[in-house]
């Protein structure tokens, strides 16, 4: 019995330990951000944040007779922010940072600077959802393969009179099916929109759309063998995620409560699903992605228009030169075949910190005056 007490007192121990002799990294001041790190074997360390402009040189860091490396960085806008620190030439998270965010095989030091862009990025005050992680076998890509499914708070799978819409969020290209809880936030920014009464409660499923992939790289399990058509991801997301996602929650099955929306290669796999299956969804969500002129795009626009819709939402931003212009060309090509689209441009880039601003805006405008179909 005096075992496991005496191992949870080394333990303790061994915590407090870390704690009391590591260095505070990142720590807010009044005139900026201290970065620390202790590496005394280290020649070199710099620091390279999301902050900075694209292309901007990394930021050189100083050494005192103890090891510790620090530098204090002034006028960082209030934002989430990610970093990381090479250490003569390689790459590393900061340890003393336990908060992390990753995008497929990037893993990042977070810290949020509170502002009026951090209001939905922070966890909910009362409310909250929950986050499960669910396995459906693919007969298409023949293998078991993960999606993340966020349900709001009150959601209960034993209460059959109250169904939800379903939102079908995508990630971009290089990341998985848990990009859009570690990076983009997006629990925490629904159940704000939720609980502020800005956005409906809704389901949001969250599928890996890489073929390639059963899950996460995080999880470890082997690549499958791709050998499909370019469409295929969005096959197998009509023919079998959605019958799953269907057949296992308490889902409103109407075209009217279906939406889809997704972020660079994301976006682009939900446009595809809009040309292809228009009976299908009634809103949409292109975040920079846009799309390149091509025999038939304005038959396509005009399949989703007849298929009817009730909203159309594109963003971007001006120092965005993967999609800027593309997004341009998407809401004039609508203009041009009278199609009621939102567009959404800032002055951001192609990036994490845009596309949380996306999501909050396009959350609180998917299933506006939702009814879920009950007298």
């Amino acid at each position: 019995m005096l075992l496991p007490l005496i191992a949870l007192s080394l333990g303790a121990q061994e915590i407090q330990n870390i704690q009391t002799d590591s260095p505070l990294s990142p720590e807010t001041v009044e005139d900026g951000v201290i970065f620390r790190l202790f590496a005394d074997y280290a020649s070199q360390v710099t620091l390279t944040g999301s902050w900075q402009l694209p292309g901007a040189k990394p930021i050189r860091m100083y050494k005192d007779r103890s090891g510790l490396w620090e530098v204090k960085v002034s006028n960082i806008p209030a934002d989430m922010h990610s970093y990381h620190f090479v250490v003569d030439g390689v790459r590393m998270t900061d340890p003393n940072n336990p908060v992390q965010q990753h995008d497929g095989s990037l893993y990042e030091s977070v810290f949020i600077l509170d502002g009026p862009r951090t209001v939905n990025y922070k966890e909910a005050a009362g409310h909250h959802g929950s986050v499960s992680y669910e396995w459906y076998h693919s007969r298409l890509f023949d293998c078991n393969r993960r999606l993340a499914v966020y349900t709001p708070h009150g959601y209960n799978p034993n209460n059959t009179s109250k169904k939800y819409p379903v939102l079908y969020l995508l990630h971009g290209e290089g990341g998985d099916e848990e990009s859009w809880i570690s990076a983009g936030r997006a629990v925490q920014i629904f159940d704000n929109l939720i609980q502020s009464g800005r956005a409906v409660p809704m389901i949001v499923v969250m599928p890996n759309c890489d073929p390639k992939q059963q899950a996460a790289k995080s999880v470890r399990l082997p690549e499958v063998n791709y050998s499909y058509g370019t469409n295929s991801f969005v096959s197998s997301l009509i023919n079998e995620i959605v019958p799953y996602i269907e057949s296992n929650y308490r889902v409103d099955s109407r075209k009217v409560s279906r939406a889809i929306a997704g972020l660079g290669q994301g976006g682009e796999q939900a446009f595809i699903a809009a040309t292809l299956y228009p009976d299908r969804f009634d809103w949409y969500g292109f975040m920079c992605s846009g799309v390149e002129d091509y025999e038939g795009l304005r038959s396509d626009l005009l399949r989703i228009k007849k298929a009817g819709f009730k909203l159309i939402w594109e963003g971007s931003g001006t120092y965005d030169t993967v999609s800027y212009d593309k997004t341009k060309f998407l809401y004039e090509c609508l203009e041009s075949l009278w199609m009621d689209n939102t567009l959404y441009v800032n002055n951001g880039a192609y990036d994490w910190k845009n596309w949380r601003l996306h999501l909050a805006s396009f959350g609180s405008m998917v299933f506006r005056f939702y009814n879920d179909g009950r007298k």
